[in-house]
């Protein structure tokens, strides 16, 4: 991983941790944390042109995206955890 990638990264667990904006199981740091206003993050990438157009997503296996898996499958789109490139 890129040295500049892990420091967005870090910058973004900070800032859920000094925002309290962590949900269950709130572990920031090293995870894909999971968020408050998840939900809502998924319901505006859902409605994307890039989302509604696509039949294969890319989503992770973790607890913010839940809501995103669950559209793909509630759409008919299929599910790829594989990495990309």
């Amino acid at each position: 991983m890129s040295e500049q990638k892990q420091k967005i990264r870090e910058s973004v667990w900070k800032t859920l941790v000094q925002n309290k904006a962590l949900a269950f199981p709130f572990k920031a740091y090293g995870a894909i944390p999971n968020f408050k206003g998840s939900n809502e993050a998924a319901r505006l990438v859902c409605s994307s042109k890039e989302f509604l157009n696509a039949s294969v997503v890319k989503v992770n296996p973790d607890s913010p995206q839940t809501e995103v898996r669950k559209r793909c499958l509630l759409q008919g789109k299929s599910l790829s955890c594989q990495p990309l490139g």
